[in-house]
């Protein structure tokens, strides 16, 4: 379960970056600002431990996202990784068209 504190400096750190859907002691919902995507991270109850769900829009279904994260902070630092990776790959294939639209046949 998320603890009070633990929503406060987790609002704190994303306010910048994601959405906050919803949040309460037991899940958290938010959608980035870089990527579009949505994630679910769910406190295991009675644990410190939690689990993310994601997606890639809003008529996507959410798939379970690898792993248990020993923490809301793990879960966020995985979060915020995954984000800048698929910019980065988003980037590359918009530049790539860009080459390839003005190269002449």
């Amino acid at each position: 379960m998320f603890t009070t504190s633990d929503l406060a400096s987790f609002h704190t750190i994303i306010k910048q970056k994601y959405f906050i859907l919803i949040s309460n002691c037991h899940d958290i919902t938010i959608r980035s600002v870089l990527t579009g995507h949505e994630w679910i991270i769910i406190s295991d109850y009675g644990s410190d431990t939690c689990h993310i769900l994601h997606r890639h829009s809003r008529t996507h279904p959410f798939h379970h996202q690898r792993g248990t994260y020993q923490s809301l902070e793990e879960a966020l630092h995985y979060i915020e990784n995954h984000d800048r990776y698929f910019a980065i790959k988003k980037q590359e294939k918009v530049s790539r068209r860009v080459i390839n639209s003005n190269r002449t046949p």
